[in-house]
């Protein structure tokens, strides 16, 4: 939440693949990591169910439960995703 932007010019530079991820109940808003998009060229955009780190089976970063809890196989979901992004045979 303290977090300064990046200015958009440096983001506009980058030439490294880039996944925007985040939950659809997440901190980020959904707007925010469309922006980020738009202005990160040929970036990628990847919206899961859930919250902060839910997506991950992480736990400590939730302020509290998600109100209905993710698939026990989402993590390995967004695994799978983030490593077909990555070209991981």
């Amino acid at each position: 939440r303290s977090f300064e932007d990046v200015p958009d010019d440096t983001l506009r530079a980058l030439r490294a693949p880039t996944l925007v991820l985040l939950g659809d109940r997440d901190v980020t808003r959904l707007e925010h990591a469309v922006e980020l998009l738009r202005l990160i060229p040929d970036a990628r955009l990847l919206v899961v169910p859930g919250g902060h780190g839910d997506y991950w089976g992480e736990i400590i970063g939730r302020a509290q439960p998600a109100p209905v809890p993710p698939p026990a196989d989402a993590t390995e979901g967004v695994v799978q995703l983030v490593e077909q992004f990555l070209g991981v045979p």
